[in-house]
């Protein structure tokens, strides 16, 4: 039985991907696609004029992570929301319009997006509701009794012959200028 080894190819990491991805929204490659930051749906062509713009920055990056990068960029769920919208548009680089997104994509977009469910703030947001209310279900069901707690004065007294140095209650140590006893001037 022979074996062979498997040919390594060398792929950009998700968190490549996603780095060179923030520069590009907030960071300082925000001005060779400012659409990015917007979340408009993008053209076909995205990804040429992305590589273009990067190697004519100096940027090292291939295409491969290039499209890690649209990739990320594409699966975000404000992207697939402004995909789905009615009349949305497809843009370049720039921020400019160009074209209608096909009702295909469209449909698509909004498929992709009902997968995904809430977003992460949005789920938070409804556990939280949730156990709110089964918090207030449960106190209904079985009220806690009601405790009146009286609440010590907060007024602080210096020790006899202490820190106030003549006995009398203080609110800051040192008050009076009477000699302490047990010390030395």
């Amino acid at each position: 039985m022979t074996t062979t080894a498997a040919i390594p190819v060398d792929r950009p990491s998700y968190h490549e991907g996603k780095r060179l991805y923030r520069r590009l929204v907030a960071g300082d490659l925000s001005h060779l696609a400012p659409v990015l930051a917007s979340l408009q749906p993008l053209v076909g062509a995205a990804a040429a004029g992305l590589a273009a713009r990067l190697i004519e920055a100096g940027v090292d990056a291939d295409e491969l992570l290039v499209r890690a990068t649209l990739a990320h960029h594409v699966r975000r769920p404000g992207y697939l929301e402004r995909m789905a919208a009615p009349d949305s548009m497809r843009h370049d680089l720039d921020g400019n319009p160009v074209e209608p997104v096909s009702a295909r994509h469209r449909d698509h977009a909004a498929a992709t997006r009902k997968a995904m469910g809430p977003s992460l703030a949005k789920g938070r947001q409804q556990a939280r509701r949730r156990t709110e209310r089964e918090a207030r279900s449960r106190w209904r069901a079985n009220p806690a009794p009601v405790v009146e707690v009286k609440q010590a004065g907060r007024r602080r007294l210096a020790a006899p012959g202490g820190a106030g140095g003549c006995g009398e209650p203080s609110r800051s140590a040192g008050h009076c200028s009477a000699p302490v006893a047990g010390l030395r001037s």
